[in-house]
């Protein structure tokens, strides 16, 4: 067979105006992600963990309103940009709309963990830097010459996080009382499948000699049975509700009836 005759592998490419409308739909279901109230609580919560980090890196957050109307910036210079290929051209012009639907059930990229889930990220780092604060060696406190915050003494530490952590949870408490049986079967099998990946990278970074590997490994063996019966458990929780089961990204996994909300 004469290799000349093959198609090239991988996927067609796209024209520079179907391109240009891709991007176009894509940036106007990005806006109008940021007018979610789901997006509104994620915010927040980063918010909250700037405010409260001791070291406070980085930028300071930008607020709903200033993530929503660069969003919205984007999606019209994108739209306008559209515009402006389809004249060059000579094509019939798109209806706005069209334009809009182009991309609506076809958008890339991972959806953000919900509420609940990035509020368990939350809890899960502080547990870290409680544990670091607590096998850190007492260092004397030497008075600073400028101005910023103070350091923390090793106690002071361990209160501060001790007292994040009490916050958080009683937070994630209220949180998990508001949700639907299938949406809590979900985290439960979430639970358990962060804590695999958790011992997959212990037995990863530490040799098999180690009496550290061999207790992640057991566990790990231990792990399989739960999951399969929590991911089970999961399944009919959702066939009881009338909700589609999918396994895509973990919004729509913990929430399966979600869409875009618009204020």
């Amino acid at each position: 067979m004469d290799k000349t005759s093959k198609s090239p592998a991988g996927r067609k490419r796209m024209s520079p105006l179907a391109k240009a409308r891709s991007l176009a739909s894509r940036a106007y279901w990005k806006y109008q992600e940021t007018r979610t109230a789901h997006f509104a609580v994620k915010i927040a919560m980063k918010q909250q963990q700037y405010a409260t980090s001791e070291k406070r890196m980085g930028r300071t957050p930008l607020t709903t309103n200033e993530l929503e109307e660069r969003a919205k910036t984007e999606w019209l210079e994108a739209l306008q940009e559209y515009r402006d290929l389809e004249k060059e051209e000579g094509v019939r012009a798109m209806s706005e709309q069209d334009v809009i639907d182009y991309k609506k059930k076809d958008r890339s990229g991972r959806l953000e963990k919900d509420d609940v889930l990035h509020l368990k990220k939350y809890i899960r780092r502080t547990e870290r830097d409680l544990q670091e604060a607590k096998s850190a060696p007492v260092k004397k406190i030497v008075a600073m010459k400028f101005a910023g915050r103070p350091e923390m003494s090793k106690p002071e530490k361990i209160a501060h996080y001790e007292e994040r952590l009490e916050d958080a949870n009683l937070d994630l408490k209220a949180l998990l009382s508001t949700k639907e049986e299938h949406a809590l079967e979900y985290y439960k099998l979430f639970d358990l499948k962060n804590r695999r990946r958790e011992l997959k990278r212990v037995t990863r970074d530490n040799s098999a000699r180690t009496n550290v590997h061999k207790a992640a490994a057991e566990e790990l063996l231990t792990l399989k049975p739960l999951i399969d019966d929590q991911d089970l458990a999961y399944k009919k929780s959702t066939l009881k509700a009338g909700v589609p089961y999918s396994r895509r990204s973990p919004v729509e996994r913990a929430n399966p009836n979600f869409k875009v909300i618009l204020k």
